[in-house]
């Protein structure tokens, strides 16, 4: 069914540009999760996404204008591809969202420990980086390109980080050695870092299922 996907973004009408506004939503909410997740883990200064607000915004600025072209295109052509304007409906707040957790991860960033003082800490928070920024390239392509494969890769991912999350914030509430400020820290990336894998997650999953069963897929 959501082989449509593709074809809706390759038209020339309203759901066409919605799905382009969506492209590029995805793209500076890619690029702003590669900065602040740099500036958190001690890569490079908070300089570097002083922009950060101005990004967020477009974001959301992206996110009216989706719901508005797809209101109308739905309205306007009822003989169009309703499912896939539903479709893109849906997880365009979860585009939005990452925006949002891109802020809550610069937020925190101040307050987390260094790459040079966070330990046994940095390996882990390192690899779900990586996962994640991998997640993030491949779910806005396997939404883009209807491709079911790059689907279903994320959705593995996106196991995986669950997983490494739970186990995470099981050893940081166990460790004794932390003070308050650093748990603290540690346990808000660790969810922040959950929920962005979720969101991706959504909108990967959606070329997989019908649009009521949006993230609620599962790998047999």
């Amino acid at each position: 069914m959501f082989k449509k996907l593709f074809r809706a973004w390759s038209g020339k009408n309203l759901l066409s540009q919605a799905f382009d506004d969506f492209n590029t939503m995805l793209e500076v909410a890619r690029k702003l999760f590669d900065e602040v997740t740099d500036v958190m883990l001690g890569k490079i200064q908070a300089a570097r996404v002083a922009d950060l607000c101005s990004r967020d915004s477009t974001i959301n600025d992206l996110e009216r204008s989706i719901r508005t072209k797809i209101i109308e295109y739905i309205t306007f052509e009822p003989e169009g591809d309703t499912p896939a304007a539903l479709v893109l409906f849906s997880v365009v707040k979860d585009a939005e969202r990452l925006g949002d957790f891109c802020k809550d991860i610069m937020d925190i960033a101040g307050r987390f420990p260094t790459e040079k003082s966070f330990g046994e800490y940095k390996r882990p928070f390192l690899r779900l980086e990586a996962q994640l920024e991998d997640m993030f390239s491949k779910a806005q392509s396997a939404f883009l390109k209807s491709d079911e494969e790059l689907a279903k890769q994320v959705v593995q991912t996106r196991s995986a980080v669950k997983s490494e999350c739970k186990g995470l914030l099981g050893k940081i509430m166990a460790d004794e050695t932390l003070d308050s400020e650093s748990a603290a820290s540690y346990a808000l990336a660790v969810y922040y870092f959950k929920r962005v894998a979720a969101h991706l997650f959504n909108i990967a999953s959606s070329v997989l299922v019908s649009a009521v069963d949006i993230g609620h897929f599962k790998l047999e």
